[in-house]
């Protein structure tokens, strides 16, 4: 594609959002070089990782400027971030090896081998634990983020090609030529195999509503699992060769990648409906996104690419909060150190207070709210209980109340 054709294009993508597309528009393009295959985002540093076969790319989220061009890393097909301790891991297909990257200086920290064709990589920052599908020994490899060692294997089904992890609930999601595997985070065990179309794509996870998002490219549509029960409970079909899923849990959209017709789809989870149809470069592949700046990025494999959408319907412009309700989100989350909490008390409501329980049920941490506001409110958290005491790791629930109003809980999911 020409510069010309892509000045056109992001014309043309720019004026069909203005009048009917939720606010989503292309915003940048930025040259990767070569091709553009995996990508992960860090909310916290406002980073964008891509792999190009022979290096990986890091961008500045805020300017779209290539800051640092990571050489070593080779071969490398898909790429996963933990944003808690600043690290890329990146499997490399030609050496057969996960690279270890740390990001506060982009320097290698070790390579660790593994079997031939490592394919997808996804991190648990929770339990900081590696996934890893091979795609010709039908396995997922388990590694341990702090030894950097493989400590286990897992038989899935055949071909696996990508993994996804809901950190909420500590459960891991192949997709393989027919089927799903479910394993269980806990003891790295599969726990059933799910049926599906063939040739599933990449798999998103919304932790927020326990909804996993499987691409079917080859019947156009994206199945929706309920992770409680593991059972289909839904299908998008206003897609086009889908191949990969973005999730924005805050405002609950999907954003699906179709290879060969150069697109986006924007999906409306809780409706269903198709918000719109984005135009982007040759090959969209991999996808991910940004919540804290509302941006989503799309590589674009056979451009060599990195199209930047923007979705204004959440971030900072509109509150992804409906001001009618009492409501709250966090983001970091999972966090180390810090997070803030969103608070959505509707102006009238009387009483407001939000508490932080542990898993047994018992309070350790409250903050007094007041009345309503006008707008949300941003609530900081350092980890510490009203004792002082820092928090040990682990899953927190955060609860707000106001009197005379439906409670708002949500997971905190806390890391050393």
């Amino acid at each position: 594609m020409s510069f010309l054709q892509r000045v056109i294009l992001v014309s043309l993508v720019l004026c069909f959002t203005i009048t009917g597309t939720g606010q989503v528009s292309v915003i940048d393009t930025i040259d990767v070089g070569y091709i553009a295959a995996g990508i992960g985002v860090n909310p916290a540093t406002n980073r964008i990782y891509v792999s190009n076969g022979y290096w990986i790319t890091e961008i500045d989220g805020a300017s779209g400027a290539v800051i640092d061009t990571i050489w070593g890393a080779s071969g490398v097909n898909d790429l996963d971030v933990d944003t808690v301790r600043n690290r890329v891991y990146a499997a490399s297909i030609s050496d057969s090896s996960v690279y270890v990257i740390d990001c506060s200086d982009n320097s290698l920290v070790t390579d660790i081998p593994v079997e031939y064709y490592p394919y997808g990589l996804a991190v648990n920052q929770v339990t900081n634990k590696i996934y890893v599908a091979h795609a010709y020994d039908n396995n997922v490899f388990v590694i341990n983020g702090s030894t950097n060692s493989v400590i286990d294997t897992i038989s899935v089904g055949a071909g696996p090609l990508a993994v996804a992890v809901n950190p909420a609930t500590n459960r891991i999601y192949t997709s393989e030529q027919f089927s799903v595997s479910v394993i269980d985070g806990e003891g790295d065990s599969l726990i059933t195999s799910i049926n599906t179309v063939i040739g599933p794509g990449m798999i998103g996870v919304n932790p927020n509503t326990n909804r996993i998002y499987v691409p079917g490219q080859s019947r156009d549509e994206v199945h929706v699992i309920d992770g409680a029960t593991n059972a289909w409970i839904d299908t998008f079909e206003a897609v086009d060769y889908s191949i990969a899923v973005g999730v924005y849990p805050q405002i609950n959209r999907i954003y699906v990648s179709n290879y060969y017709v150069d697109s986006v789809s924007v999906i409306d989870v809780s409706s269903g409906s198709l918000v719109s149809s984005i135009g982007v470069g040759d090959t969209p592949r991999t996808i991910c996104v940004n919540p804290k700046t509302s941006k989503i990025y799309v590589c674009c494999h056979d451009e060599g690419t990195v199209w930047v959408l923007e979705d204004l319907t959440g971030g900072v412009e509109v509150s992804p909060l409906n001001p009618s309700q009492l409501k709250f989100s966090v983001f970091p989350n999972p966090f180390s150190g810090s997070t803030e909490f969103l608070l959505n008390v509707p102006v009238g409501a009387t009483g407001a207070r939000f508490s932080i329980y542990n898993v047994s049920g018992t309070l350790v941490k409250s903050f007094s709210i007041g009345d309503g506001f006008a707008s949300p409110i941003t609530l900081p958290w350092d980890g510490k209980g009203d004792n002082g005491k820092k928090c040990v790791s682990g899953v927190y629930f955060g609860v707000l109340k106001a009197d005379k109003s439906v409670p708002s809980r949500g997971k905190i999911l806390l890391v050393d």
